[in-house]
């Protein structure tokens, strides 16, 4: 495998090992922390570093509304300060089913509330790896910019843990490192984030959702 074929756990793992701790391997990371204490839900991250990167809301809403009418779980929506507004768009249009923390929550917090979500359905951000480290099964949606750098996991031990699973709309100009050929406004995805159908995500979801006693996820190709 060359090295810009490795995803990042595997790029991390060839480094130390080059630095002569022969024996390393990339595995899943692990974070303890103890979970929220809330009744069963899901988990909403709706923002992103960069708007381009964000899945419509009203795509989430939909995801909320299946959620709750299949599964019969309220929802959190987190992320940072920036986010609040975001939020705040979302739980308005379901005020009876979502609770808006996003901005609200500190990081411990925050990762109590991703480590007792039963699901976490996210833009591809720094939830989904948190997720995974807390053991709690992630659905995050992932646009074409870097294919294969951070989804799907590459790891050289045994799953132990739930591990992110992206789902994604292949186009024929991935790995454009986030330089859209496509014109665009500042609040509009990247055409390939809102390629991603609210039916690929909710059959993921579908075929995926279970009890986190269940067997580990595995990443979708």
């Amino acid at each position: 495998t060359s090295q810009s074929e490795l995803m990042e756990l595997r790029r991390n793992a060839d480094f130390v090992r080059g630095l002569g701790v022969s024996d390393f391997m990339a595995d899943v990371p692990k974070l303890s922390s103890n979970p929220a204490r809330l009744d069963d839900y899901f988990v909403l991250f709706p923002g992103a570093g960069l708007a381009h990167r964000r899945w419509p809301i009203s795509n989430f809403i939909e995801i909320a509304r299946r959620m709750h009418d299949h599964f019969e779980l309220r929802g959190v929506i987190c992320g940072g300060p920036s986010e609040r507004g975001i939020g705040e768009s979302l739980r308005d249009a379901l005020p009876e089913i979502l609770e808006n923390r996003a901005g609200q929550t500190s990081l411990t917090d925050y990762v109590a509330l991703l480590a007792g979500a039963r699901l976490v359905v996210t833009n591809d951000t720094s939830a989904a790896h948190i997720a995974c480290a807390t053991g709690t099964p992630s659905i995050v949606i992932v646009g074409g910019g870097e294919p294969g750098r951070f989804y799907p996991y590459q790891i050289e031990v045994p799953e132990r843990r739930q591990v992110p699973l992206a789902v994604r709309q292949p186009m024929a100009c991935d790995g454009c490192n986030w330089n859209c050929i496509y014109s665009i406004r500042a609040d509009e995805p990247f055409p390939c984030v809102a390629a991603v159908t609210v039916e690929q995500v909710w059959n993921q979801i579908i075929s995926r959702f279970e009890p986190r006693e269940a067997a580990t996820v595995s990443e979708a190709r």
